[in-house]
């Protein structure tokens, strides 16, 4: 009987999946025995090869697609795991976002820095889980002499820059393959407040 491309091409696939199963497999065995095997073996009790995985993979009865679902479901689990952690540091810079916001709001507003500028980062740290050594800039120029009560002044319409920093992890399941990914939330804005 005649097989049609459909059939040859997915027998050549599923071919090059077992391959590649068999040697994922006989890497994880000798990194876990610490004895270097032949390709394709598995070992166990004592350093015994009892099983050989070719020979298990290539039978048609039905073992293998066991172990392909253990391997897919492994993969699927670690793509997953990774997912999260890109989409908590999506959230942490949204949030240092927000709190550059917010610090431009409060400078413009009270005309330059003073006690209340820290106080608010303070308590806007506090909103950022998974973040650490969140510290803030401003680039501006600063009137002198400076008012009573504030620590720098920024004359009416002259135009700062509040940059917020900190450090999130990335990866790392259990923080065990984690780095440190630097987060910059930047925002501009012009005092609002007149100095004599």
């Amino acid at each position: 009987m005649a097989r049609t491309r459909h059939e040859l091409a997915t027998k050549s696939c599923l071919k090059r999946e077992r391959r590649a199963v068999i040697l994922v497999l006989s890497k994880i065995a000798s990194r876990v025995c610490r004895v270097s095997f032949p390709a394709g073996s598995i070992c166990f009790e004592g350093g015994r090869c009892a099983i050989s995985c070719k020979r298990l993979l290539k039978s048609d009865r039905g073992e293998s697609t066991y172990l392909s679902a253990v391997v897919y479901v492994l993969i699927a689990v670690i793509v997953l795991a990774l997912a999260l952690n890109v989409f908590s540091i999506l959230a942490a810079k949204r949030e240092m976002d927000q709190a550059a916001d917010q610090m431009v709001k409060q400078i413009q507003l009270a005309g330059g820095i003073n006690a209340d500028t820290d106080a608010l980062f303070q308590q806007l740290c506090g909103e950022m889980p998974g973040t650490e050594n969140v510290s803030y800039t401003i680039e501006a120029v600063y009137k002198s002499p400076r008012p009573a009560g504030m620590q720098k002044a920024i004359q009416l319409g002259k135009p700062f820059t509040v940059t917020v920093t900190g450090n999130a992890k990335l990866g790392g399941m259990w923080n065990l393959i984690a780095s440190q990914v630097r987060l910059t939330a930047k925002g501009a804005g012009v005092s609002e407040r007149y100095w004599k």
